[in-house]
This record gives structure tokens, sequence and C-alpha cells, in this order.
């Protein structure tokens, strides 16, 4: 997932945020926002997940956000 894939396409994290450019910078944390599903079975849904570093493969990564849980009717962003 890319800066802005998700503002592009008006929706939003169930839970937490989404990547954003300052994400992207050369020396920022690595960031992931992970499926419902990791969500459920990884993190045992725990909303505490968000923030904190996990190992993914050979990398750490900081969990931003946790996508919806219906990917067909995915969590709408307000329009400001």
């Amino acid at each position: 997932m890319t800066p802005r894939f998700e503002q592009v396409l008006g929706i939003a994290p169930a839970l937490g945020r989404s990547i954003v450019d300052g994400d992207a910078i050369d020396g920022a944390d690595q960031v992931m926002v992970i499926s419902d599903r990791a969500w459920r079975e990884r993190f045992n849904a725990d909303p505490a997940v968000i923030g904190r570093m996990v190992d993914f493969g050979k990398m750490k990564l900081a969990v931003i956000g946790r996508e919806s849980a219906d990917p067909e009717n995915p969590v709408i962003r307000k329009q400001a």
C-alpha cells in the first residue's frame, strides 16, 4: 500500500490511521496497515496492537492501522 492509496479511494482504516506521505521518507519508521484477518488471527483482535512494533520477516514494522472487516463495505472517509 502506498501513501494516499486509501485517501484516493475515499476509505479509512477501521482502526488507527492510513499510510501518509511522511511514512515514505528516509529515516521514518517502517509502517504497515494490517488486514482484519491478521488482526484477529495473529493479534487476537487486540486494539492495543496499533502503535506496536512487530517483527515482519527480517524487518520491524509499526502497526498503524487495521483495515475494515468487509472489503466490500469499507469504512468511508467523511469529506471535510
